[in-house]
């Protein structure tokens, strides 16, 4: 890694001596920022001004919460250059010592040579004002704007997932079926969208209005390559929402405008997010919304209405197996009837696909249940997994079914975003179209409820949740405020990355890496004596709704067991080796032969799906903890190699992995003594040259 060994103190204007000393240094993570913020441009001393406190807040604010000191490579500035870290704007008079620490480097920007930052010190404070939260790095922005689901935790900087905000690739990746950090790519596609984004604010200032409209076309180029990738009409059929358990909530306020109670019959609850049920049920699902607001978990959001119901269905048998389709939509039906009869609206949720490759209940079923009940019935595709081609979900959108899609699970953009697809009647209902015959369909059986406060627009709560630019511009809408949400638009922009990525990958060939990876995978997993697979390894071709493999872990003493149904893991120890997994574990390989390579296999962290509850007999408890291995979009996107030779360094890794996991289970007692916690970056990416020569920065 490049430091500044060597550099004169003096040439920098003391911004070294301003600063703790680090590696890589912040000066040269400043003239990174700097270059890339200038882009070869000659500017005047007032943007000069704003660029280089942009440029020093990113650095300043490069460690994204929770990493460890000894994990950054650039730790918080010391003296005039600390209060850049700070969460408030700093006063005037900070600000401006800042900008005097600063100026001298710009010396060493080509572009800025001659330039005098100093004289646009006098608007420096009021933009600043505007746009402080807009500053910090990309990884610290990445991490913002949604629930606590986001926070790194103290030590590692990863969150409940097992995930941050900067790409590890030394990690051996499987669980786009949970979440992936981000790649090289979708980092550098973040970073790009966030450099453009402060350039185009530090040019608009003092125009308040153009700087609206710089936020607001951010929001809408994202929807736009959505509205394109996916086949829905146009960017104000799309919403734009923190995670895809906010895509739900979204979808109940739009089912509600209706008039009617509702009742959300949700097949595989338990196989769909964790606080779905809640948030489809218009409750709060976490203790702080995607604005920062702390929110009292499980209470209704002000303006749903009480009255929602959510009826889960069973998508498996007693015993683990998944259920018969017909069975499955037999039971949506009984539901449905009984809601209809109490002049309820249903929103039927279809999986596409749930945690565990499930899809239920099949479409030509739900179809004639909307023939049945013409009016009657909402259709949400939760197609969160993503595990269908991007034309499937226009055909879902054709046939009136709205679809929660996000860019986190299978694309592996960063988690979390996620975005609700309208049809058109959907979008019709935001307008207000057809009013006239919603109040008719409503009748006299719903008098009483609308006297009880049922929402006749959206919920006044749902804006802690959203912004009124993420939502299609509608009169309905106008009671969320306006505002950005910068965490979100550049998670979907790294998202966008690898959709595009994907997609330049011609079908055919996109087809045949899943089919080679796939079965790899399979056989592999087939041929460990620590697991079961948890579906048939024989077939020759894979569709993308089976990308997701799904397998028990026998337990610990199962190898020494001499009976015909070994124990397997139930959800808490598959919990542990889940968290295990992603551990250095070097450190409990005694020495013997073949001690050191094992030490660097076992050192490696390896990441797989979080653990489902399945029901299982063999599981203490009867509920065991199935583990995912899922194919994502850069399994099969093609790179420099063919798909042969790419296929198998992933099949070799997943090697790796089940060799890891086997190793946990032969030392169980001695790993639990200590209960190692998922190891950080090892390489912080700031400097790090990428394949193409170039660096990458905060």
């Amino acid at each position: 890694m490049p430091d500044n060994a060597g550099s004169n103190v003096s040439d920098v204007g003391g911004v070294e001596s301003a600063c703790h000393a680090s590696f890589p240094s912040f000066h040269a993570l400043l003239l990174q920022e700097l270059e890339a913020l200038f882009a070869g441009a000659v500017v005047s001393p007032a943007i000069a001004a704003r660029y280089l406190i942009a440029a020093a807040r990113a650095v300043a604010c490069t460690t994204p919460p929770g990493l460890a000191v000894a994990h950054r490579a650039a730790v918080l500035p010391t003296g005039p250059l600390a209060c850049l870290a700070e969460v408030s704007v700093p006063p005037p008079g900070a600000l401006d010592a800042c900008l005097m620490a600063l100026a001298p480097v710009l010396e060493q920007v080509p572009a800025s040579r001659g330039v005098n930052a100093l004289e646009g010190a006098e608007t420096l404070h009021p933009w600043a004002c505007a746009v402080w939260d807009l500053l910090p790095s990309t990884a610290r922005i990445l991490a913002s704007g949604g629930d606590e689901r986001l926070d790194g935790q103290a030590g590692n900087g990863l969150n409940r997932y097992g995930v941050g905000s900067l790409p590890r690739p030394e990690v051996l990746a499987f669980a786009s079926s949970t979440a992936s950090d981000p790649s090289a790519r979708g980092f550098a596609s973040a970073r790009a969208a966030r450099l453009a984004l402060v350039r185009a604010l530090a040019h608009d200032w003092p125009d308040k209005e153009a700087m609206a409209a710089t936020v607001s076309a951010a929001t809408l180029e994202v929807k736009a390559f959505l509205a394109d990738f996916f086949g829905a009409d146009s960017p104000d059929h799309v919403i734009l929402a923190a995670s895809g358990t906010d895509c739900a909530m979204a979808a109940t306020a739009m089912c509600a405008l209706r008039g009617s109670p509702v009742t959300i019959v949700l097949p595989g609850a338990e196989e769909t997010g964790s606080g779905v049920p809640q948030a489809a049920c218009g409750r709060h699902f976490a203790i702080r919304s995607a604005h920062g607001m702390t929110v009292e978990k499980d209470a209704v959001v002000e303006g749903f209405s009480a009255q929602t119901a959510c009826v889960p269905v069973a998508v498996r048998e007693a015993d683990g197996t998944p259920r018969q389709s017909r069975d499955v939509l037999a039971d949506c039906t009984a539901q449905i009837e009984q809601a209809i009869r109490l002049g309820r609206r249903v929103l039927l949720y279809v999986l596409d696909v749930s945690k565990t490759g499930l899809v239920m209940p099949d479409a030509a079923g739900v179809e004639a249940l909307c023939q049945r009940f013409p009016g009657q019935i909402d259709v949400l595709v939760d197609g969160c997994q993503a595990r269908f081609l991007p034309e499937e979900a226009g055909a879902f959108l054709r046939r009136g079914w709205a679809v929660m899609v996000t860019g986190s699970k299978f694309y592996a953009g960063p988690p979390f975003c996620g975005a609700l697809l309208l049809p058109q009647h959907w979008r019709q209902r935001l307008s207000g179209e057809n009013e006239g015959a919603r109040v008719a369909e409503a009748a006299a059986a719903r008098a009483d409820d609308m006297a009880e406060g049922l929402p006749a627009a959206l919920p006044t709560g749902l804006g802690d949740y959203a912004w009124r630019a993420e939502w299609p511009a509608a009169p309905v809408a106008a009671c969320l405020p306006e505002g950005f949400n910068a965490g979100l638009f550049l998670r979907w922009r790294g998202a966008c990355a690898e959709m595009a990525a994907f997609t330049a990958t011609p079908v055919q060939e996109r087809q045949h890496r899943l089919d080679l990876f796939l079965s790899g995978v399979a056989e592999v997993l087939t041929a460990c004596p620590m697991v079961r697979l948890l579906a048939s390894a024989q077939r020759e071709h894979w569709t993308w709704e089976e990308s997701i493999l799904t397998f028990l872990v026998l337990a610990p003493s199962a190898r020494e067991a001499d009976h015909v149904r070994p124990a397997v893991l139930d959800m808490d120890r598959s919990r542990r080796l889940h968290r295990w997994l992603q551990a250095d574990l070097s450190a409990y390989v005694p020495d013997g032969p073949g001690a050191i390579a094992l030490r660097a296999l076992v050192a490696v962290p390896c990441h797989v799906g979080q653990p489902v509850a399945l029901p299982c007999e063999q599981a203490q408890g009867g509920i065991a903890g199935a583990l995912r291995i899922a194919a994502s979009a850069r399994h099969v996107t093609a790179e420099e190699a063919d798909a042969a030779t790419e296929t198998a360094v992933h099949i070799q890794a997943v090697v790796q992995v089940l060799r890891k996991l086997v190793f946990v289970l032969d030392h169980w007692e001695s790993i639990a003594a200590r209960d190692p916690v998922p190891c950080a970056a090892s390489v912080f990416p700031l400097l790090r040259l990428s394949g193409g020569g170039r660096t990458t920065g905060p």
